[in-house]
């Protein structure tokens, strides 16, 4: 009976220790000093870990995943200059399996990355990734769906959101020349004035670009306006269920553009843009000249 009970103790003893403990990530952040130079007399080096569960465990086919990100943002940067290099890299892994392989990484150029929980903005968890503008330039923001890791829209402009059942449900984007990456053509097209993006949960349905002679404009107005019988409107960041937006009504993205130029009166255009059918509805857009607007293939 002794030696029975011996063997069983041993078989338990036996187990190996990682079967016994709950598996964990761990990383280290670093602070490095770069040797000064003439061009750059004091400079650095930061890389900043840390990790955050989104979703829940709690019931299936939870929105997000229930998912642990390990998020990354180094920089390097000499104080003698504007701005610096900096990158964010998050890796997604399965929150109750952390050991398991990556479900989706993101690696993009910026200062600082979190979780967006929406700002009661329609509820749709995101990840953003905030460059920051020197020089004029705007903070730009990059959103990534935390559901397939896949780049959704850059705003240098806080977005909009429409929640209304006959006309349509998303978040716009407005991504201008103004923004800390150059705008969305950059060198590249010197007549892209500014990205409008349109997607519901998760996705991107549809990109449209402005277009003018050149790209030296900014947006100082970006809203929704929904018109109703009687001269009522409405306008702002959000339109929902609650604002009682029947038969009847018109709902628009509203922008100004308006020229960086001092000189003479600049020019200034409002343009309208409808969204009907849970879409914008470039046809209808009303786009004074110089600018007009085309469909923009996704990028």
């Amino acid at each position: 009976m002794r030696r029975s009970f011996l063997v069983l103790l041993s078989a338990f003893v036996s187990v190996p220790a990682a079967a016994q403990q709950p598996a964990s990530l761990s990383q280290t952040s670093s602070y490095r000093l770069k040797p000064a130079t003439q061009l750059c007399t004091f400079g650095y080096q930061t890389n900043n870990v840390r990790f955050t569960v989104v979703g829940t465990g709690a019931f299936a086919d939870a929105q997000p995943p229930h998912l642990v990100l390990e998020e990354r943002a180094t920089m390097d940067r000499c104080e003698n200059q504007e701005g610096g290099r900096g990158e964010v890299t998050v890796t997604a892994r399965p929150a109750a399996r952390p050991s398991a392989a990556a479900v989706w990484t993101i690696r993009h150029a910026g200062d600082e990355g979190e979780v967006w929980y929406g700002e009661d903005l329609g509820g749709e968890v995101m990840y953003r990734v905030t460059q920051y503008g020197c020089c004029g330039a705007e903070n730009l923001a990059t959103y990534y769906s935390l559901r397939t890791g896949h780049r959704l829209f850059g705003a240098d402009h806080p977005l909009l959101y429409i929640e209304v059942a006959r006309v349509a449900t998303g978040y716009i984007a407005l991504h201008s020349a103004m923004a800390a990456d150059g705008g969305p053509g950059g060198e590249a097209d010197r007549t892209q004035v500014a990205r409008i993006s349109f997607g519901g949960p998760g996705r991107v349905m549809q990109d449209l670009v402005i277009r003018g002679p050149s790209n030296d404009f900014y947006v100082p107005r970006f809203e929704l306006v929904a018109r109703g019988p009687g001269g009522r409107v409405k306008h702002g960041r959000l339109l929902n269920i609650n604002d009682e937006i029947g038969a009847g009504w018109t709902v628009m993205v509203a922008l100004d553009v308006e020229a960086m130029g001092t000189e003479n009166p600049p020019p200034k255009a409002e343009i309208l843009i409808p969204l009907e059918n849970g879409r914008m509805a470039v046809d209808k857009a009303r786009v004074p000249a110089p600018f007009r607007i085309v469909a923009a293939p996704r990028s």
